[in-house]
């Protein structure tokens, strides 16, 4: 008797870890959570100007093609605002969009005076406002050094940007790009001033006088006009600008000549 009872159990008990296996391997699982889809308001659409603060979103940008089916892109703005008033943007999620493998420094986003600009072979054109003649262009201009900055192993990369707002002006940025296992990733950029004369692009691990080892300090060396001379007069009085990378938060921090401590 007491043999049959424990044969029955132990069937049963086969029995209901055979359905537990075969939920946990074959029924379906629980997606991973997602970014939640945001669609865009009409007031933001009507939004005459932004605020300039960073607040990144992916959206959904739909593009021009002919033949169709027509697949919307993914494009980092830098905040909702700036996105939807895109006229073709629909949606958008927080946060940056991911980076897809293998792609370039010059196909990466920046963050250019709060606004993240995405480039396409080393190129950005955005329109000022829907359907206008006016853009800003954004482009790679080079003046690149090559240096692991956040002690990875790979190499990443600094360099110089300009941007054109349809004025007389180019201004010059200088950002720097961590190369990632996903792509590579911008950073936030910093102004260098209007038509200069960039230099030399450099790293510095030097000693200091306290014998200690600066490490992955960027040196951007450029020239500038003197205060009062007109654009029309070539730069002539050297500068040079001092950075770290401050890989959690992408900010390129100025930190003083031969300093000892991090950036500010």
């Amino acid at each position: 008797m007491k043999k049959g009872i424990f044969i029955v159990i132990l069937i049963i008990t086969t029995i209901c870890a055979v359905v537990f296996l075969f939920n946990g391997q074959w029924a379906e699982k629980p997606a991973h959570s997602v970014d939640k889809e945001v669609k865009c308001l009409k007031d933001q659409r009507e939004a005459d100007i932004c605020a300039e603060i960073y607040a990144p979103v992916c959206a959904n940008v739909q593009i021009q093609c002919t033949k169709a089916p027509c697949y919307p892109i993914k494009e980092t703005f830098g905040n909702s605002c700036e996105a939807c008033r895109n006229h073709l943007v629909d949606s958008y999620t927080e946060g940056v969009c991911k980076q897809t493998s293998g792609s370039s420094y010059k196909d990466a986003t920046y963050v250019i005076a709060g606004k993240a600009v995405k480039l396409t072979n080393g190129i950005s054109e955005i329109e000022e406002t829907p359907d206008s003649a006016s853009k800003t262009i954004t482009r790679y201009f080079g003046n690149e050094v090559k240096h692991d900055l956040n002690d990875d192993g790979r190499e990443d990369i600094v360099f110089l940007l300009t941007q054109e707002t349809g004025g007389s002006g180019v201004f010059f940025y200088v950002v720097a790009a961590l190369n990632t296992p996903t792509g590579y990733v911008g950073s936030q950029a910093v102004f260098l001033g209007d038509r200069i004369a960039p230099q030399t692009t450099e790293i510095d691990e030097g000693r200091t006088v306290n014998e200690t080892n600066r490490k992955n300090v960027i040196i951007v060396n450029y020239a500038v006009r003197l205060q009062g001379e007109p654009f029309t007069t070539k730069p002539s009085l050297g500068k040079s600008l001092w950075l770290k990378l401050d890989p959690i938060t992408m900010q390129l921090g100025e930190v003083a000549q031969n300093f000892e401590g991090e950036s500010r």
